[in-house]
């Protein structure tokens, strides 16, 4: 290596690490739902492609999962103001909502209804992960989240913070606290305005 060579070097690791970080979905990102009924795996559904463990999933209007391995770093559904969403995961489909090492606070978050309408509903085999989910949280929301069959697997479930919050398991759906069922594994909070309907078998 010749001296000129050697100079120029050292310039070479860092120009790298910006253009690969510069073409890397930046921490905190979202990406919004512009189809209207469609598959989650369809970039063309999204505006900034399908959502990953760095990107926000932000659905103000029809999506669905019918199978496949799904990911996201959070999931709004219904909360923009005036907003309609919903979200339906049906089969084998599983939608896991992950904490990224060194992501902005907030990660595995799934927001139903907080100023707008929301809308998830799980049947067949479906499973949803989360570490914390929230339904109905802000004034002007209301969030419902019904299962009628698959598995609902989380840590914190809080309903109807300051809005209409609905949560309903029914016929062969499950709730599945990380430490147990309903009563012994996770912290399940119904506020004054929400309600947690338990039928069938539960």
């Amino acid at each position: 290596m010749n001296s000129e060579t050697a100079r120029n070097f050292p310039l070479l690791l860092p120009l790298t690490l910006i253009a690969v970080l510069a073409g890397s979905p930046a921490f905190g990102q979202t990406t919004t739902w512009t189809g209207s009924t469609g598959d989650w795996f369809v970039p063309g559904n999204w505006s900034a492609g399908v959502p990953d463990t760095l990107l926000a999933a932000e659905i103000q209007n029809g999506g669905k999962i019918a199978s496949g391995q799904a990911i996201a770093r959070v999931a709004n559904v219904g909360t923009a103001p005036a907003s309609s969403g919903t979200l339906s995961l049906s089969g084998n489909s599983r939608l896991s909502l992950m904490e990224n090492l060194g992501a902005p606070g907030g990660a595995g978050r799934l927001q139903i209804g907080t100023s707008g309408t929301g809308l998830v509903a799980l049947s067949d085999s479906a499973r949803l992960v989360f570490l914390e989910a929230r339904i109905g949280n802000d004034s002007g929301g209301d969030g419902s989240l019904n299962v009628s069959g698959g598995t609902l697997e989380g840590a914190d479930l809080g309903i109807g913070l300051a809005s209409p919050g609905n949560v309903n398991l029914s016929g062969t759906g499950v709730w599945q606290g990380w430490n147990g069922q309903l009563s012994l594994g996770a912290t399940v909070t119904v506020h004054n305005n929400g309600v947690l309907n338990l039928s069938d078998n539960f």
